[in-house]
């Protein structure tokens, strides 16, 4: 007796019929648009939260900045979008100098002068300025980026960057105002 061995493939073997194929390739596209989404929301929170984060370290360093220059100045004044402090150096020396920031336009500019006196900039005259940091803008419409609130105090009211803006609103006091010419200062 021998048995008889089938040499082609069976019926069965043959490969997919249609509504398999049909089947699988929509299970794989209802996979992947699932996958998809969840990797678009993932760039889509990675940007923001790094926009969010350069916006903070932003405003931190030129809160921080003024903060510094303003509590270790004799003299303050504001003009404007022209912040202005003769102000004691952070070296051994501590001798006084001239330091500006400015606002133009979503942009913060800043300057150290020495000991000539500092205006608000014309626009040619800006690249004297370093840029101190873009995306600024005030709080509102009626609150300039910096004002006066009595002698001696700053007020800072910005705003810094665009989807998710980091707010500063602080008020910084000059500790020891002197009676020292005002030679920053333009008359």
């Amino acid at each position: 007796m021998t048995d008889i061995i089938p040499v082609g493939p069976r019926r069965r073997e043959t490969g997919f019929t249609l509504v398999e194929l049909v089947i699988y390739i929509s299970l794989s596209v209802l996979i992947l648009s699932l996958v998809g989404g969840f990797l678009l929301n993932a760039v889509r929170a990675q940007r923001d939260v790094v926009s969010s984060s350069d916006g903070a370290n932003t405003a931190q360093l030129i809160a921080e900045s003024i903060k510094r220059d303003v509590r270790n100045a004799t003299e303050v004044a504001v003009s404007g979008n022209l912040l202005v402090v003769r102000t004691a150096g952070m070296d051994d020396t501590s001798d006084l100098s001239c330091r500006a920031w400015y606002f133009d336009s979503g942009v913060l500019y800043t300057v150290n002068t020495g000991d000539a006196r500092v205006t608000a900039p014309a626009p040619e005259g800006l690249k004297d300025w370093t840029v101190q940091g873009q995306g600024i803008s005030a709080v509102n419409l009626t609150e300039p980026v910096f004002s006066v609130v009595v002698q001696g105090q700053v007020k800072l009211s910005f705003t810094v960057g665009g989807t998710m803006p980091v707010v500063v609103h602080t008020t910084v006091t000059q500790r020891a105002p002197s009676s020292i010419e005002k030679t920053c200062f333009a008359d």
